[in-house]
């Protein structure tokens, strides 16, 4: 069997919550070797990092997604670098970030807060997952 890497898994929602170990042992069965769960906003960084310290087959990316944009960048943006700079190794990308035009959120704000995760991931020389649609 090949050995696989889901590069997109949002392990750390709800619905996962029930029985964690089952499901990683599932994916695995499958021929997932690792794992890759990007972060939406702040309110999961938490989850994905203790994920990924957990399970070594784990690893998580940090950042905004655009439909869970904070409303102050200013106070938003800061608190993205500080835990950038205090990333682990299992840290390995920024996202999910990028522009939704279904959403509700002002596409200046997409905009202002893509250019600036991107800037981010410049900086700190990591991979971007971003989200695009319509």
């Amino acid at each position: 069997m090949t050995a696989l890497f889901d590069t997109h898994c949002h392990f750390d929602f709800r619905q996962f919550g029930g029985d964690f170990d089952s499901e990683l042992s599932a994916a695995k069965q499958q021929g997932v070797e690792r794992f890759l769960i990007p972060s939406v906003n702040e309110d999961n960084w938490l989850a994905v990092q203790q994920l990924s310290y957990q399970y070594p087959e784990i690893y998580h990316a940090l950042g905004f997604h655009p439909w869970f944009l904070p409303s102050q960048p200013a106070k938003a943006l800061p608190s993205l670098v500080q835990a950038l700079e205090q990333r682990s190794s299992q840290c390995v990308a920024i996202g999910e970030c990028g522009l939704d035009f279904v959403t509700d959120t002002p596409s200046d704000r997409q905009e202002s807060y893509l250019s600036m995760q991107l800037e981010l991931a410049q900086q700190y020389d990591l991979p971007v997952i971003l989200h695009c649609r319509k």
